[in-house]
């Protein structure tokens, strides 16, 4: 195929390799190099879906249209002005960077160099997400609970940053109020040197709120995110492992929705077979 769009992967630990993986499957995808600074690491994955195995970022000059960014948070902005600053379109893992001040450069940069950038915010496409939007037309009470087990690639930010940034952009995306009212914020330090378990109130101009609360350090990763509005009270369950929900392959969710909105699909039927979309109640 012709005019493919020429991509390269910076950061090759867990994510990234699922970025390479998915970029090597696409058609309209020339997977050009992954790069990474354990050349070791790049080699590796390189030699898996037939690209370079670069260390460098130098060594991409003129040789990408886009990127895709997985390294740690606090490398954001280093690593994204590289490209940014050249026009090249880039997939950025959320968060966008570790402060607001950081997150505003990258912002900056694309506008200045007309780049596309887009954050990584995969639960967006959560089949359970997706289903709640087009259940709850006007929700008046948003409650999250994400329980994940400790991961050590995700210590250098706190447990808001890295796994309840989710659920914040989750009730901005349904509750359709442009300006926050009151954010009531607490959190603890119980593992490492950063928060591990926080509570957020997000109050909205509209008489909507949002109920957040993360942790990270928990013995079995949950994500239950029941949302509420002011007749019924839909919901969805949208991480725990299928089988263990009671749900197969031909009751899922995932098969109602086009094969489009399932990230990796890698089969022959419409459900993926990672699918971790449970149910609804």
């Amino acid at each position: 195929m012709t005019n493919r769009t020429r991509v390269a992967v910076i950061g090759v630990g867990y994510l990234g390799k699922i970025h390479a993986k998915i970029y090597a499957g696409m058609e309209n995808v020339e997977l050009v190099a992954v790069l990474d600074t354990d050349p070791k690491a790049a080699k590796r994955v390189a030699s898996e879906y037939g690209c370079q195995g670069l260390t460098r970022t130098v060594d991409l000059a003129g040789k990408v249209d886009a990127v895709s960014i997985v390294v740690p948070t606090s490398l954001h902005l280093e690593v994204s002005r590289k490209f940014l600053g050249n026009g090249v379109h880039t997939m950025l893992e959320k968060p966008v960077a570790p402060s607001v001040q950081e997150s505003r450069e990258i912002v900056s940069l694309a506008r200045e160099n007309g780049a596309i950038l887009q954050i990584g915010h995969l639960e967006r496409f959560n089949a359970g997400v997706m289903k709640l939007a087009e259940l709850s037309t006007n929700p008046r009470f948003i409650e999250v609970h994400r329980l994940g087990k400790f991961v050590e690639r995700a210590t250098d930010v706190d447990v808001v940053t890295d796994l309840m940034i989710h659920d914040i952009d989750i009730v901005l995306s349904l509750i359709k109020s442009l300006t926050g009212k009151r954010y009531l914020l607490s959190g603890n330090k119980v593992i490492t040197d950063h928060v591990d378990i926080a509570n957020a109130r997000l109050e909205f101009e509209n008489g909507s709120c949002g109920q957040c609360h993360s942790e990270q350090g928990f013995h079995e990763p949950v994500q239950a995110n029941p949302g509420f509005r002011r007749a019924q009270l839909p919901g969805a369950e949208f991480c725990r492992p299928a089988a263990r929900r009671g749900t197969t392959r031909q009751n899922c969710p995932w098969r109602t929705l086009p094969r489009a909105h399932t990230p990796g699909y890698r089969g022959s039927s419409p459900v993926a077979t990672e699918c971790r979309a449970c149910r609804f109640y």
